[in-house]
């Protein structure tokens, strides 16, 4: 029968226990950058120099684990810091050359070229309502990323992503195309009505300022097809399949 040793660990030898759920303490980090930078809104360059303060300080603290309770709290505040400028980031901080500076609520005709990031998703009919006035038909819809827009003669650079509504079926159009496209342009509006949803937030959340709606899918001429070896076309066309 073996012999059973028990083993007591000395004084200098204990170590805090380990948390069970480690990620779940960095995911509450992140979530709490998050909500901050939602309630106060703090600057790009506040989330940057407190973050890179706090990795310091954990980098010095947690030399031969010295003081573990304290690192841990730096850590949790340098990825609470993260979660703040991802958000910051996401929501606050677009190009300069962005479509949506150009567009106002009113739609506007518009040129200009993009490639399609999605594949496009077909839209059926609305269902009769006898509360809207002008009855739907079929349409398709697909995401974009603007790459130029011409003004008068000349073409002038851009960039966002967009909503590419089309009247109709829209046919021979993949992920990775480059599209030249004459649509209507506008900004995404807020509800004007209380308790109504937000489709101007979501849009933004999403980093989509403008929408463009084509009126017929001859609206929209593929200039460049994607190349045959890109990843995304092959992916569009599995989900096609």
């Amino acid at each position: 029968m073996p012999k059973v040793e028990s083993l007591k660990a000395s004084a200098g030898d204990q170590r805090p226990a380990t948390p069970e759920q480690p990620l779940a303490a960095l995911l509450a980090a992140l979530a709490a950058g998050v909500v901050v930078d939602w309630l106060l809104a703090p600057s790009w360059a506040v989330w940057l120099a407190l973050g890179f303060t706090s990795l310091l300080m954990w980098l010095a603290s947690a030399r031969g684990f010295a003081r573990p309770r304290i690192s841990l709290v730096l850590l949790l505040l340098a990825v609470v810091c993260l979660g703040g400028a991802r958000r910051h980031l996401h929501w606050r901080l677009y190009a300069t050359d962005d479509l949506g500076f150009f567009t106002g609520s009113m739609a506007e005709p518009l040129c200009l070229e993009a490639i399609a990031v999605s594949g496009p998703q077909r839209e059926t009919r609305p269902s009769p309502d006898p509360l809207r006035t002008i009855p739907g038909g079929d349409a398709t819809r697909l995401r974009v990323r603007v790459v130029r827009l011409r003004d008068g003669r000349q073409w002038r650079v851009a960039s966002g992503l967009a909503v590419l509504r089309v009247d109709g079926h829209l046919l021979g159009v993949e992920s990775g195309d480059r599209l030249r496209i004459f649509a209507n342009v506008n900004a995404a509006r807020s509800p004007g009505n209380p308790g109504v949803f937000d489709f101007a937030a979501r849009s933004r959340a999403r980093r989509e300022l403008t929408r463009l709606r084509a009126p017929h899918p001859d609206c929209v001429v593929v200039s460049a097809p994607a190349s045959a070896w890109s990843p995304v076309t092959w992916r569009h066309r599995l989900r096609t399949a």
